[in-house]
């Protein structure tokens, strides 16, 4: 059976912005899903809110992501669940940057916000965008107790694997390196190492499903994008992708979409 995560989702920031046309071309090349700002956003959470139902009437499913800045990983949870509940949320992306990493913020946030969200929505499908997979954030739950690790909680990771000038020589931003890393450190790095999974490892490689921008945006060309998450497929990237902004994907993207269709997505 095909996991919403090995399939095409679109992450959508400014819903306005996204036409039925898109939306077309989206599907036409295995595009299923799409998740929109909702939470902590107030710029386009509420439009956003708003264009649910007719997205869903363009025949995809609709989840939602979540951007937490810190603070409450209680409150959130509560809040997020509510949400994900009265919409009908078909997936929850959390996006965790750096209020939840070391040094910056506080690394024991995402721990607790993952565990107490997972226990308000037992059975929807959840995810962590983050800027790539390191050792700045704990992915384990060994500050949690009993530990809960991804891996147990069955929460997802999309790293941000884009090209764009900006994310030139970091390591967590190419997909070769980052998956690089995760195999080799994954089963033994302090904040990774689960000791009760099969293969030590509280992220699995198969829970690894990234991010892409389309060509253009922050100036990233998707075409070496998707030949270099191809790359990484030997060191167990598996399957599954997902598109942002969906709403900026240009129209010469959508040709080279379609021919990795069923290799780098279900």
């Amino acid at each position: 059976m095909t996991s919403v995560w090995q399939q095409l989702g679109g992450l959508v920031y400014t819903g306005r912005d996204l036409s039925r046309e898109q939306v077309e071309k989206f599907k036409a090349v295995g595009g299923r899903w799409v998740a929109p700002w909702l939470y902590q956003d107030d710029a386009v959470a509420g439009e956003n809110r708003r264009l649910l139902g007719l997205w869903h009437s363009w025949g995809v499913a609709v989840g939602g992501c979540m951007n937490c800045t810190g603070g409450s990983p209680a409150d959130d949870a509560r809040n997020i669940a509510q949400l994900a509940t009265e919409l009908e949320l078909a997936v929850v992306i959390l996006d965790l940057e750096s209020p939840y990493q070391y040094p910056e913020g506080d690394s024991t946030l995402m721990p607790e916000l993952v565990r107490a969200l997972r226990a308000r929505l037992p059975k929807v499908e959840l995810c962590v965008s983050t800027n790539g997979l390191n050792d700045a954030s704990i992915w384990n739950g060994r500050t949690l107790k009993p530990p809960r690790s991804f891996y147990d909680l069955g929460v997802r990771v999309s790293p941000q694997w884009y090209n764009a000038p900006r994310y030139a020589g970091s390591c967590w931003a190419d997909p070769v390196c980052n998956m690089r890393w995760l195999k080799e450190h994954g089963h033994t790095d302090p904040n990774f190492r689960d000791p009760d999974q099969r293969y030590k490892r509280g992220v699995p490689l198969s829970f690894v499903h990234p991010s892409v921008e389309p060509t253009g945006v922050e100036g990233a060309e998707l075409a070496g994008e998707l030949a270099h998450v191809w790359e990484a497929r030997q060191y167990g990237f598996t399957t599954g992708l997902n598109l942002y902004a969906l709403e900026r994907t240009p129209d010469a993207d959508w040709p080279l979409l379609e021919r990795w269709r069923g290799r780098l997505w279900l």
